[in-house]
């Protein structure tokens, strides 16, 4: 296959993925597929409301406050991670606050799928060997040697320098 069918593929099986997580701290994917020039697209839930980027918000300083968000972020990843999806790009500017107080977990563009129970083959690869994915501010160590091999620890490393960067 192309490169281009590849990384269509590769955006397919996520948006597939992504939308089959259900949960009410993810963003939900009602959605996807292609145009007829050939662009790629999904559709997801509209959601008034800000990321949780520091400067934009003070009261998030509030260990209480913001202890009650930490909780909801967990809550989104571990529904993620039960289907064996990690993000690998937590941080501040991809966790929205809506208007409810509920945060939902944006941007499942970095996410790396594990290869389906039963499938003979993994999904294709989002990146090639070398390349790094994600924001280093907020990445794992082993994330950074190594982009595909990353699981679910790499997401609690970069929720805890979240939760950090957020209390400090």
């Amino acid at each position: 296959l192309s490169q281009e069918a590849k990384m269509a593929q590769v955006f397919r099986d996520e948006a597939r993925a992504a939308s089959r997580i259900g949960s009410e701290n993810i963003v939900e994917i009602y959605d996807f597929g292609e145009l007829r020039d050939g662009r790629l697209f999904f559709c997801m839930e509209l959601l008034p409301g800000k990321d949780l980027v520091p400067a934009s918000e003070e009261a998030w300083t509030e260990p209480s406050v913001l202890i009650g968000l930490l909780r909801q972020i967990c809550k989104g990843l571990g529904q993620a991670h039960k289907h064996d999806i990690v993000h690998r790009d937590i941080k501040p500017a991809n966790l929205l606050l809506d208007q409810e107080g509920t945060v939902k977990i944006l941007d499942m563009g970095l996410a790396r799928i594990a290869a389906e129970a039963g499938a003979n083959d993994a999904p294709e690869q989002l990146t090639t060997t070398g390349q790094v994915m994600g924001t280093c501010d907020y990445m794992a160590p082993e994330q950074a040697e190594e982009t595909h091999s990353v699981d679910q620890r790499a997401d609690i490393y970069s929720l805890g320098c979240t939760f950090y960067r957020l209390l400090t």
